[in-house]
């Protein structure tokens, strides 16, 4: 089929024009089609429209400027027709303004964004010369409902671990892959902290989600799994410690209390607030399953020399005085710089622990001063600056998690709740936003239905799920643990969270915690014991 296009019979805008067309027999059966290209000549083009901002919150008026160009000096009026429409298809604004238009030509906009409730509105503008269209152009804008503008989370907020839209989805599949995560309640998704550019960050909130940086601990509190080039590996240390006894060996390969050493994490955490703080990221998230050590696995880090000298000053002002350190450790040190702790090896069997316990209190309050830290430098370059992590660990002698200690310094986590973990995390930090890990992995209903239950009567009014690809089939149906955590999910957002979340928890019991007899339990051999009664 050979089509060509010489003149439009009806009012068609300036421009480059399609025409499909389709031949069928009176059967419906498709024949043959083809497409011809039609250029209508524009008497007036639209050059440019620009907004003054990148992103509008409620109640803000979004200027616009729209430049025009002729094809000569020769100068006509124009009728500019304005319509700004937001992504759910609302007339926000109309505006009609004539111009004059010589070889260029301006026209600006004010355009109040009112309450937004989608994540992006575009204005579209028409050119009418006589009445007849001779240009259209169109640019669209982000605007921050109010939850996103508030950095809010919902009564019941929805995470998930990894990104639907991210930066290595096609653009065409992002419409599509968002979809089902908002069918099924989704309302916040992860971006890379290392993967700084557009379609990372910017285009999920087009997408319609909010953010989550994740990662902004740049490896510091995860050296379990990965460390800085050219360090050994914790699996080496380890091994090497075990042989020798060497305690060059419990040097950190990232020491919490050096500023050298976190210099360059200062630097990326300014680069990544100023980046994505105007896209009002509802937090940062330091990163999954962090630790002073791995996990929570037993290893005397940090004998590093800035360590020490910070563990002597963390001394001094727990004892006053070194003879008061010398008589609670039965040590005779002559002086605070010849302090030294003792390994969990070295002090088995001393019967006083304490040269050891003080040593993992301080690399406990090592580990809190680092998300204190981290918070500071994000807040240097956006002031609204939240922090916390995900995968938390149980309250351990080692790895950092004195939950006494550690909840006051979050704003949110996406925390496990094993070892009745989550007990201690409401009870110490009642004010942090806790979304409990939940699904896909975890066991279907009824059991599914149980623990949601059960983690948001503990205050976890959110939930994470992990990840898009265990969350639906590759045709986007979900999984049958998708479907049956979703269910009770629905009920949470339908109101439920809301009437729990202004209720006021009657405490009628009490539970001692105490992390030094944690300390204790570990270093007498009694560990697994004290896990045991811990868990009921």
């Amino acid at each position: 089929l050979a089509l060509h296009a010489q003149a439009a019979s009806q009012a068609l805008a300036g421009g480059l024009h399609l025409a499909d067309v389709i031949l069928k027999d009176s059967g419906g059966k498709v024949l043959t089609w083809g497409s011809a290209a039609l250029q209508v000549p524009e008497t007036v083009r639209i050059a440019r429209i620009a907004f003054d901002k990148r992103g509008y919150h409620p109640d803000e008026v979004a200027k616009a400027t729209v430049e025009l160009a002729g094809p000569d000096a020769q100068p006509r009026k124009v009728l500019l027709r304005a319509e700004f429409t937001d992504a759910l298809g609302r007339l926000l604004v109309r505006r009609e303004q004539s111009v004059t238009v010589g070889q260029t030509g301006t026209a600006a906009f004010e355009l109040p964004v009112g309450k937004p409730l989608a994540t992006t509105a575009a204005l579209r503008v028409t050119a009418l010369d006589d009445g007849w269209p001779s240009a259209v152009g169109e640019a669209d804008v982000i605007t921050f409902p109010e939850k996103f503008a508030r950095r809010a989370w919902a009564d019941w907020e929805s995470t998930i671990c990894g990104s639907h839209a991210g930066n290595p989805v096609r653009d065409y599949l992002v419409p599509i892959r968002s979809k089902p995560l908002k069918d099924w309640g989704v309302t916040t998704v992860r971006a890379e902290a290392k993967t700084l550019n557009e379609r990372e960050y910017e285009r999920q909130v087009r997408a319609g989600f909010q953010l989550m940086p994740i990662g902004v601990g740049y490896g510091s509190i995860s050296v379990g799994h990965r460390v800085p080039e050219g360090k050994m590996t914790f699996k080496e240390q380890r091994e090497n410690y075990e042989k020798t006894r060497d305690k060059k060996y419990l040097v950190r390969p990232v020491c919490l209390n050096s500023e050298a050493d976190l210099a360059s994490n200062a630097q990326r955490l300014r680069d990544i607030s100023e980046y994505c703080g105007w896209l009002q990221p509802i937090g940062y998230n330091l990163g999954d399953e962090m630790s002073t050590t791995y996990y929570v696995t037993p290893f005397d880090y940090d004998f590093g020399p800035e360590a020490l000298a910070a563990f002597r000053k963390w001394l001094e002002k727990q004892y006053g005085s070194l003879a008061a350190l010398n008589q609670q450790w039965d040590t005779q040190f002559a002086s605070w710089d010849t302090v030294m702790p003792l390994t969990a090896f070295e002090v088995k069997g001393r019967g006083n622990y304490a040269p050891w316990a003080d040593h993992r209190a301080f690399m406990d309050d090592s580990f809190v001063g680092f998300f204190k830290w981290t918070r500071d430098r994000l807040r240097e370059r956006d002031p609204r600056a939240t922090i916390g992590l995900s995968g938390t660990q149980a309250a351990e002698a080692y790895g950092g998690y004195d939950w006494s200690k550690l909840g006051g310094c979050l704003d949110f986590a996406a925390n496990y709740a094993h070892q009745n973990t989550i007990i201690m995390q409401r009870s110490f930090a009642p004010g942090v936003e806790w979304a409990t890990p939940f699904w896909p992995y975890s066991a279907g209903n009824p059991a599914m239905r149980h623990q949601l239950w059960w983690q948001l009567f503990h205050n976890c009014f959110g939930g994470s799920c992990f990840t898009y690809r265990l969350m639906f089939y590759p045709d986007l149906t979900p999984t049958p643990n998708t479907a049956d955590a979703m269910a009770v999910t629905r009920e949470f957002q339908g109101g439920v969270a809301k009437l729990l979340r202004n209720c006021t928890r009657i405490s009628d019991i009490g539970l001692h915690y105490s992390q030094p007899s944690i300390r204790g339990a570990f270093i007498s051999g009694a560990a697994a014991v004290f896990r045991d009664n811990r868990m009921g």
